[in-house]
């Protein structure tokens, strides 16, 4: 029967690893994580202003009053700088660095002064892999991030796509910011859904910013 058949699967894979049989590539065993993950209190504050606006939802959406107030408060407690009181956006971005995404090609595991980029949300992380001379850090290598700036989007994207999408968001923004309006979005941007773009989150639509962006 099928239970039966995936039942010896899983005893098979079982077996192989109580006998040592499976077999990966070297790089899997490498202990490449990153010692650490170093913020400024700018990065932090544009991860943080990004939540605030949804520019991280649905995973991370803004956050009440109440609980911002409680964050402030534990923040003059501890100190700003504290990981224990980070948002949850930001504690995933450290745990994401401390990877090193890098791929070899692009000097994974080694220290260098690029800027490497990542996308997170619609949020593109800047970070750099400084070398740690400290001796009690074993000489391995921290992250630093740099930058935390808003996706922008691409305009020769397929329409429809993420990236073509969020090109027209970002330009809504511009036009309804050079009238003093800030825009806060009822849904996130997502692949293949046009439907609620620039719906608001207070209710309504911004209909002078997609007639404009789609006259462009």
């Amino acid at each position: 029967t099928l239970d039966s058949e995936c039942i010896a699967t899983a005893n098979d894979a079982e077996q192989s690893v109580g006998t040592g049989k499976i077999r990966v590539p070297s790089w899997v065993a490498n202990d490449d994580e990153l010692s650490e993950v170093k913020w400024s209190d700018q990065a932090k504050n544009a991860v943080r202003e990004a939540r605030q606006t949804g520019e991280l939802g649905p995973l991370y959406p803004p956050l009440s009053k109440k609980e911002r107030k409680k964050r402030e408060i534990a923040q003059t407690k501890c100190g700003f700088s504290n990981a224990d009181t980070d948002d949850e956006a930001i504690k995933a971005i450290s745990e994401v660095v401390a990877q090193d995404p890098r791929s070899i090609h692009e000097g994974r595991g080694q220290a260098s002064n690029l800027v490497f980029d990542i996308t997170f949300c619609s949020l593109r992380i800047g970070f750099r892999v400084v070398s740690n001379s400290a001796g009690d850090c074993m000489n391995k290598s921290f992250a630093e991030i740099v930058s935390v700036v808003l996706d922008q989007g691409d305009a020769s994207a397929e329409p429809g796509s993420y990236q073509h999408s969020l090109y027209l968001r970002r330009q809504a923004e511009k036009k309804a910011a050079g009238q003093g309006v800030v825009l806060e979005w009822a849904n996130p941007v997502r692949e293949g859904v046009e439907d609620g773009l620039f719906e608001l989150r207070g209710g309504g639509m911004w209909e002078l910013g997609k007639l404009e962006c789609s006259l462009e």
